[in-house]
C-alpha cells in the first residue's frame, strides 16, 4: 500500500509541475490558486481511494472490483461538485473544467493500474494456493 501511494505522491507532484509549466505559456493561463485548489481536491479523493482500496483488499480480496468502481462514481460526483462550485458559485473561467477534467482522467489512469495491479496479484496468489 505505502509504495502505491508514494508512487501517487510522486506521479502527483511531476503532474503539477507539467501542468504549471503548460499552463504558464498559455495567454489566458489559470490562477496558481486554481492550479492548487484543483490538484489538492484531486490529491485528496484519489488518495483515499487507493487507501480505501487497500484496506477492502486486505478485508476481502473479491470485492476489491466493485469497490473500483463505487469509488469511481463517488469521486466522479466529488469532480462534478468540484467545477460546478468553481465555475457557476465562483465564477471561475469554464477552461478551469477542461483543465481539472484532463487532470481527473489522467488521475484515473492511474488508479486503474494500482487496481489491476491488486486484482492481478490475488488471482496470482489464488493460482499459486490452487497449485499447491
Amino acid at each position: 500500500m505505502k509504495k502505491h501511494l508514494v508512487l501517487f505522491v510522486i506521479f502527483s507532484t511531476v503532474l503539477f509541475g507539467l501542468h504549471y509549466l503548460i499552463n504558464s505559456s498559455f495567454e489566458n493561463a489559470l490562477s496558481l490558486i486554481d492550479l492548487i485548489s484543483s490538484h489538492v481536491t484531486l490529491y485528496v479523493s484519489f488518495s483515499l481511494g487507493i487507501y480505501a482500496l487497500h484496506l477492502i483488499n486486505s478485508i476481502d480480496k473479491d470485492k476489491v472490483g466493485i469497490t473500483f468502481l463505487a469509488l469511481s462514481v463517488l469521486k466522479m460526483l466529488i469532480a462534478l461538485t468540484f467545477i460546478l462550485i468553481q465555475i457557476k458559485g465562483n465564477n471561475k473561467p469554464n477552461t478551469l473544467a477542461y483543465h481539472f477534467l484532463s487532470l481527473y482522467f489522467i488521475d484515473l489512469i492511474f488508479v486503474s493500474i494500482v487496481t489491476f495491479q491488486i486484482i492481478n496479484k490475488n488471482n496470482y496468489a489464488a493460482k499459486e494456493e490452487l497449485k499447491s
